[in-house]
């Protein structure tokens, strides 16, 4: 019985054996099961994020490996999209002023001729530090960029609105002259004839500036042809003259396109009979809820954030800008200056 007994240990041990090692079997085939299943998982690639996919980096046939510093392909993140803009620092408490260091001003995004607006959107961050170097200071703005019309690295102007003001009077800013008198316009007078006339300006914007004192609301001045104008020349005013724009006219002040009178080669642009260059005229003009700020160019640029060096001017919407790079983030080298 002994001996039998033994045999039948000896069997058992032998499937007990065999049973172990086949389940080990088992879990080196479900390992290779699941590596297989990981190739395949990696052979279909997923973007880690939504956006506007670049030009491919590889073409079919390449051998590329995981963590590939050149990657396959450059993702750009477009909604949102955020712009990296420099102050002057003598601009940046009015700025600090109306946000109370944090951020929420309207950021309006134009073109790179600063005429047309293409997005609005918010200041978000004002940086902590001013640099020495340039004397300005970094912001940025964020705009949704639903429509898409914002590119990386397509060149526009910053205008931030900080405070609007209402009920002054405006001058179209192709009116304001600079030189011995210092800041002038040409006024023209009921007789036919322009007076330089010196004004103190305000804030404005692109087209527009407010005008302190010098004229009064509904003044006609000329924008047009003033190089060859000087203080008493003989003009006339064509009866089809059109307004200005940017400008708001008083009643009973229509702007006018009037020609000067005199010898000299025709202004660009501008139709006119004879020898006599013509010159328009705008009007100085009482306007309500105007505002005033600055403008400032700048690059938009998903990946490539930069910032230029922008010097603040005067305009009706009283903003502060500065020229820089709209973008996802990242590490830039154009700038954009303001004017």
């Amino acid at each position: 019985r002994d001996g039998v007994r033994c045999e039948l240990q000896v069997a058992v041990d032998l499937q007990r054996a065999t049973v172990q090692s086949d389940e080990g079997t088992v879990v080196s085939d479900q390992a290779q099961i699941e590596a297989v299943q990981v190739n395949i998982a990696n052979s279909h690639i997923t973007a880690p994020a939504d956006g506007r996919i670049g030009l491919r980096l590889v073409d079919q046939g390449n051998y590329v490996t995981p963590g590939d510093a050149t990657g396959i392909a450059v993702i750009a993140e477009m909604q949102p999209i955020s712009v990296l803009f420099s102050l002057p620092e003598d601009s940046l408490a009015q700025v600090l002023e109306q946000t109370h260091g944090n951020a929420g001003l309207k950021a309006s995004l134009f073109d790179r001729n600063d005429t047309k607006q293409i997005a609005e959107g918010t200041l978000q961050t004002i940086d902590n530090q001013i640099d020495p170097t340039t004397g300005t200071v970094k912001l940025r703005a964020v705009f949704p960029n639903t429509d898409g019309v914002l590119y990386p690295n397509q060149f526009v102007n910053v205008h931030l609105l900080v405070r609007t003001l209402t009920g002054v009077s405006v001058l179209p800013n192709a009116a304001i002259q600079h030189g011995a008198p210092g800041t002038f316009v040409y006024q023209l007078n009921d007789d036919g004839t322009v007076s330089v006339k010196t004004v103190t300006l305000g804030p404005g914007n692109a087209t527009v500036t407010q005008l302190l004192s010098g004229l009064a609301p509904g003044a006609k001045v000329v924008v047009d042809g003033v190089d060859r104008l000087k203080d008493g020349a003989k003009v006339s005013v064509p009866d089809n003259a059109a307004p200005v724009s940017g400008a708001a006219p008083a009643a009973g002040a229509a702007p006018a396109q009037p020609q000067a009178a005199g010898t000299g080669s025709p202004a660009a642009g501008a139709a006119n009979s004879g020898n006599t260059p013509t010159a328009n005229s705008g009007n100085a003009s009482a306007a309500s809820n105007d505002q005033a700020g600055s403008a400032g160019s700048g690059q938009a640029g998903e990946g490539t954030d930069a910032w230029g060096a922008g010097a603040s001017h005067k305009h009706r919407h009283h903003r502060r800008d500065g020229g820089g790079n709209a973008g996802g983030g990242g590490n830039g080298g154009d700038s954009g200056a303001s004017q």
